[in-house]
């Protein structure tokens, strides 16, 4: 007879690795390409207006889509990890106008490692005054915070 400790491991082994659990704010996937065998991470939190997005393949991206058009001349976003100082990071806009990528998405996530709980993230809507959105960022999937180690 099977441990019951063994029938759980079997049966986690069976599910997709689409979440990466309770105790993260972080929905994680893992997508392999057929036709060039490459694999692609995914890490995605939610806010009210903003979805920010970890994509990683050999390099990593860092971007924050947005529910709104960004001002062409953005460069710039601050955030603020949980009672922190507001920090700036620099962004470039996506072309769809409605994304903003981060410059140095390793020194976000750093930030995002050091810091957990939540980032509050302030960008510039197109004519209108900026705007905040709050996102829980605790427990990056340990794959992307292996990228991290020793940086």
């Amino acid at each position: 007879m099977k441990s019951a400790s063994a029938v759980l491991a079997v049966t986690l082994a069976l599910f997709d690795v689409s979440s990466f659990g309770q105790n993260s704010a972080w929905n994680y996937s893992v997508e392999k390409n057929v036709m060039d065998n490459k694999t692609t991470e995914f890490a995605m939190v939610d806010g009210d207006k903003t979805t920010l997005v970890v994509r990683c393949e050999t390099n990593c991206e860092v971007y924050l889509k947005l529910n709104d058009t960004i001002f062409a001349d953005q460069t710039s976003v601050r955030v603020k990890f949980n009672a922190s100082a507001p920090k700036r990071f620099s962004v470039s806009r996506g072309e769809g106008s409605d994304s903003l990528f981060f410059s140095q998405p390793l020194e976000f996530l750093r930030g995002v490692r050091d810091n957990g709980g939540y980032a509050y993230i302030e960008y510039s809507p197109y004519e209108k005054i900026p705007e905040t959105d709050k996102l829980g960022v605790w427990n990056l999937p340990p794959s992307i915070l292996a990228r991290l180690k020793g940086k």
